[in-house]
């Protein structure tokens, strides 16, 4: 017989995050000098590629808190939850970029941009908040460390919404953009060296 294991205590090393309301669902990423924040479709498997699987430059999976501070914006991973003990894991990265990995119906949507030539494309914050703010709060340990309410509230997609407007809307440090649509991760790979290689 399994002997039962109260989930409390297993996460009572942990401390709550301070930064529990501006946890959204993506990855950061070390690609050459620059800090990525990426979300959307396939989000992960080309950047990936792109960094050669160096795990020193996957800096967090799936649940990315971001703050601002003297108007530069920084990620780490979060999960609603911190262990003290693991400093570099939760360490903040000043975010040079924001991006949004779009379907390939979303790349549609765009073929009277300049997007169809596959390239990589600056957007205007607001555009990425409605998108970003569509994929479900990611930060799973909020459950034991915040009552029914605050979870309800942190993961209400209106003020997931705003919440990223305001962290960004005084930022210096980072851009917005999209990342098209591409038939293999080799071309989506190739996006990244390709904008990269312009910067």
């Amino acid at each position: 017989m399994t002997k039962y294991v109260n989930p409390t205590q297993i996460f009572s090393y942990l401390q709550p995050s301070l930064f529990a309301d501006s946890i959204y669902y993506a990855d950061l990423f070390r690609f050459d000098d620059t800090i990525w924040m990426i979300t959307g479709s396939g989000k992960s498997k080309a950047a990936q590629i792109f960094i050669n699987k160096n795990k020193g430059n996957d800096l967090g999976q799936d649940s990315i808190a971001i703050k601002l501070e003297n108007d530069i914006i920084s990620g780490r991973y979060d999960s609603g939850a911190i262990n003290p003990e693991l400093k570099e894991l939760h360490k903040f990265h000043e975010i040079n970029y924001i991006a949004y990995c779009l379907t390939e119906d979303q790349s549609k949507e765009f073929k009277d941009s300049y997007l169809n030539k596959l390239i990589i494309m600056n957007v205007g914050k607001k555009v990425l908040a409605k998108f970003l703010s569509t994929y479900r709060y990611p930060g799973f340990a909020i459950e034991f460390f915040f009552s029914q309410e605050e979870c309800i509230r942190l993961r209400d997609q209106k003020r997931r919404y705003d919440k990223f407007l305001e962290i960004t809307n005084k930022c210096v440090n980072t851009k917005f953009v999209f990342v098209p649509w591409a038939n293999t991760l080799e071309e989506k790979t190739a996006l990244y060296e390709a904008f990269l290689k312009k910067l």
